[in-house]
């Protein structure tokens, strides 16, 4: 199981570096992109393993991102973080595949626990996935993450 670590996509120059120092104590390779069109450029080439996804980019909405990365079946987990409070759009974050949606300004332990969360959901689908294979079965459908 190859990833390329975690894809924040944050317009916020000092907001970005700010997560990037919380999370780095996880060990994983962040990478930043600060709009819409440039976190898609990235994943033409690379699979995170956790995204960070802000709603309101320069270029897009992050929403369309998410439908992006779900319509590509990319493996990977989405957390929403957005100053937006509406349960509306936490609403349609979760139901369009978000694993988590947080409002800013987030807290250094809550976005470390979400990411250790949104992690260790991945390497288990993962698992999930090469055990079935080995067995020669179809992966469980919505092992995790999905409700």
């Amino acid at each position: 199981m190859k990833s390329d670590g975690l894809l924040l996509v944050e317009d916020s120059e000092s907001t970005a570096m700010l997560y990037e120092t919380w999370l780095g104590p996880l060990g994983e390779r962040i990478t930043i992109a600060n709009t819409g069109s440039r976190a898609l450029a990235w994943l033409e080439r690379h699979t995170p393993s956790v995204i960070l996804l802000d709603m309101h980019l320069p270029d897009m909405e992050g929403m369309d991102i998410l439908r992006l990365v779900r319509q590509r079946e990319l493996s990977c987990e989405v957390i929403v973080i957005t100053a937006d409070t509406s349960h509306l759009l936490a609403s349609r974050a979760v139901h369009e595949g978000a694993q988590d949606f947080l409002v800013k300004p987030v807290d250094a332990e809550r976005l470390r626990v979400s990411v250790s969360n949104a992690l260790r959901t991945h390497k288990l689908e993962h698992l999930a996935s090469d055990l079935a294979a080995q067995m020669g079965a179809a992966p469980p459908a919505g092992f995790c993450g999905s409700s």
